[in-house]
């Protein structure tokens, strides 16, 4: 999985930054659903940021936009996705730039290629997530929330007597639900289970689906040890 790090920076008319700015204000009131660009529709975007920057002691500068992404893959798949979902918004937003000379929201290369010419690749960054999709992400933040609702469910209903009742819980929970059929088959070891899951997991996921993934494969010596933290066997 190639991960893509770029920012369009692009000048600002100056009698535009008002609308502009009521414009972003807008989309800041509702990041993921705003009609101009409604970002989590996005599915290869991990992160974006749309910043209008200007600075009073430098008005010479002049006002600038800058549009961060963070996404999967290569910037044509990108933009072809980003303007199937928001054309019209970026249109709008693009038209208070100064050469901006698209004529109609509906051309989509146009506006393609107007991004593309304004791309500034970073010297150096960071990515937290190596390797792993947005969708990817996205679906192990569901099993872990399923994860911590089902342990919920079981120390409101009585804590399991023991470690095996308890891990026999997790595992029907998870072969039950074929939405978490995307979890990948259990490794020869449970040492092989604990590095695959740890590379490929962080974050507030990782501990969770690793839970499940061992829960579910029947290493009950690892899954106990990821569980110990939450539940306590035994006198206390």
């Amino acid at each position: 999985m190639t991960h893509t790090v770029l920012t369009f920076i692009t000048k600002v008319q100056p009698d535009q930054v008002g609308p502009l700015t009521k414009l972003l204000d807008q989309i800041g009131l509702d990041p993921e659903q705003n009609t101009y660009v409604p970002f989590r529709s996005l599915k290869l975007l991990h992160f974006a940021s749309f910043v209008l920057h200007q600075s009073p002691e430098t008005p010479e500068y002049g006002p600038y936009l800058v549009f961060e992404n963070n996404f999967d893959g290569e910037l044509n798949g990108y933009l072809e996705d980003l303007c199937a979902h928001a054309s019209a918004g970026l249109h709008q937003i693009y038209s208070c730039c100064l050469d901006y000379t698209i004529k109609s929201a509906s051309d989509s290369q146009g506006i393609i290629n107007y991004l593309s010419a304004h791309v500034v690749r970073p010297n150096a960054y960071h990515i937290g997530n190596t390797g792993r999709s947005a969708a990817r992400i996205q679906q192990e933040q569901a099993l872990r929330d399923a994860l911590e609702a089902h342990a919920d469910t079981l120390v409101e209903g009585g804590q399991p007597s023991s470690l095996d009742a308890l891990l026999t819980s997790f595992q029907q929970f998870v072969r039950a639900d074929p939405q978490w059929s995307w979890m990948p088959g259990p490794p020869a070891s449970v040492h092989g289970a604990i590095c695959c899951l740890v590379q490929a997991d962080s974050g507030r996921s990782a501990r969770a689906g690793l839970i499940a993934y061992l829960a579910a494969s029947g290493n009950h010596l690892a899954a106990g040890a990821a569980l110990q933290r939450k539940y306590r066997f035994g006198p206390s």
